[in-house]
């Protein structure tokens, strides 16, 4: 092969991968929209996770049903500071209160317990454990803990 051939296939080569990279650039599925999942867990076991809840900001209340494994956030939830979020899960009603709407792009832990609290989970001295929620957020690095007293209530059975 002489060395004009060579060259010749080398061009053609580099044009044929250059095309495919655009054209699956052009093909790129656009971004999933912003959405979270909650993990719940009691007395260190996990419990069924909630599959609706409520997102209330000041100006809005919105009920968001699970979908594909989360929750997917209106965008004018993302125009407030922050956002109360409510739901159930089996035997607790729960609502965390003034959570930043940056934490609702990445997955949850909220963490509930009926005596103490695991080592390193930060309890006031007059909280009740059983009205607490320790929540994990896994947005950035480091994750964020926060805890909240007054978050957790009891309900009745069949709620």
């Amino acid at each position: 092969m002489s060395i004009l051939q060579q060259v010749t296939l080398a061009v053609f080569l580099l044009l044929v991968c250059t095309g495919a990279s655009i054209s699956s650039a052009q093909s790129t599925p656009p971004a999933p929209p912003d959405c979270f999942a909650i993990r719940v867990e009691l007395n260190g076991k996990s419990v069924e996770s909630p599959t609706r809840i409520i997102v209330k900001t000041k100006t809005s209340e919105n009920t968001i049903l699970i979908s594909n494994g989360c929750f997917e956030i209106p965008e004018g939830i993302f125009q407030q500071k922050a956002a109360d979020v409510l739901f159930t899960v089996p035997g607790s009603s729960i609502h965390i209160s003034e959570i930043p709407t940056g934490f609702f792009v990445g997955p949850w832990d909220v963490e509930l317990e009926d005596g103490r609290f695991k080592r390193g989970t930060v309890v006031p001295k007059s909280a009740r454990p059983r009205e607490m929620c320790a929540v994990v957020f896994h947005v950035g690095d480091p994750e964020t803990v926060l805890t909240q007293t007054g978050c957790r209530s009891a309900t009745k059975a069949g709620s």
